[in-house]
């Protein structure tokens, strides 16, 4: 199944329900698809891009490790 970048909710939501299976192509759509915001969102909180680089590493770590699993 081929995942679109940039999408609705509706198809973020079949991103993570293919994520939550074991899907590849959905794991790697869904770090696409959210990582920027994830990235944004910490270089704003932390005012530090290096620091910022690695919570969103540690975000997707987690989720991959935690939540997908």
């Amino acid at each position: 199944m081929g995942y679109r970048i940039g999408m609705d909710i509706q198809g973020l939501a079949r991103i993570i329900k293919g994520a939550q299976k074991g899907d590849s192509q959905a794991r790697q759509a869904l770090y696409l698809e959210s990582s920027k915001s994830v990235y944004f969102l910490a270089l704003k909180i932390l005012k530090n891009k290096e620091d910022a680089e690695d919570i969103t590493q540690d975000v997707f770590v987690t989720v991959y490790e935690n939540w997908l699993n």
